[in-house]
């Protein structure tokens, strides 16, 4: 395959957003039922309410709305993409054991690898956490949604945020990815049989990992967060056959599609020394030494 040259943005480098940040600003009843939904608990009448308050504030929306989030500002249109649905209303329940863990293991010049980073909530997470000096690679291959990422970078200049529009995979140059329109998050390498009335393919730039890695000369790797739709293992497994084990992530998180994989991703990250330390819905979060 031909090779191609990847798009990149990072901090004032990033697309200029067509409306400053504060355009659309939540009104006061949305900012309400967003308060009092992102205040309740992890128990079951508090999901219940949350979610219920959520329902309500959707209906007072315009496509988007402006509001900071994990600390930074954002454009967040929730309602096509639920991964912004979830940080706008309901904060607390996006992935805290695995926020939980970023927040213990990272230092001030952390090293922080994002696999599908959408709109950047991982990434925000992660910049809270570090200081000036960290290197923050959010990869997102989606042309929308790279925009997005990239709009978002601009309205907070300085943050240390390097957006890459790139699939990882196991080649070089263009592979398919298959779009979900109801949902962006959801979009794969690899089209999903439940998935495949709704979903568009387009071609998109692929590398692997390691050559992203190299390309950057990363001296090493912290935390790795993979959420690519089934398709982690296209990722993971070139990378742990051609990179140096200096480079292996110290933290690993990884969303649990073992029905998606060809090669089970948590065997061969035990394999290499990882262990298990958290497992949720969603992800299994690994941690190496």
């Amino acid at each position: 395959m031909q090779s191609m040259t990847s798009t990149t943005a990072s901090g004032p480098l990033a697309n200029t957003p067509s409306q400053p940040w504060g355009h659309f600003a939540p009104s006061s009843v949305v900012e309400r039922l967003r308060g009092f939904s992102s205040a309740r608990s992890q128990g079951y009448l508090g999901k219940r309410l949350a979610f219920l308050t959520r329902k309500l504030a959707m209906n007072g929306l315009a496509e988007c709305v402006d509001v900071e989030v994990f600390g930074y500002r954002m454009r967040i249109e929730p309602f096509t993409n639920l991964a912004e649905k979830r940080v706008l209303f309901t904060p607390q329940y996006f992935d805290p054991v695995e926020r939980d863990w970023l927040k213990r293991i990272l230092p001030a010049d952390a090293v922080f690898i994002d696999i599908g980073a959408n709109v950047g909530a991982y990434s925000f997470f992660a910049a809270s956490c570090v200081g000036p000096t960290a290197r923050i690679i959010a990869l997102e291959p989606q042309p929308d949604i790279f925009r997005r990422l990239t709009e978002n970078l601009a309205f907070n200049p300085g943050v240390p945020i390097e957006a890459v529009q790139l699939a990882v995979a196991d080649v070089e140059g263009t592979i398919q990815l298959f779009l979900d329109h109801n949902n962006a998050g959801e979009s794969s390498m690899r089209r999903i049989a439940s998935h495949s009335e709704r979903a568009g393919a387009i071609d998109v730039e692929a590398k692997p990992l390691a050559q992203i890695v190299a390309e950057r000369d990363l001296p090493r790797i912290d935390a790795l967060k993979i959420d690519i739709e089934g398709a982690e293992d296209l990722a993971l497994v070139p990378f742990f056959e051609s990179a140096s084990e200096a480079l292996f992530p110290t933290l690993m998180i990884i969303e649990n599609s073992p029905e998606s994989w060809q090669t089970d991703c948590i065997a061969l990250a035990r394999r290499h020394g990882y262990q298990v330390v958290a497992e949720t819905r969603l992800n299994v979060v690994l941690m190496r030494g």
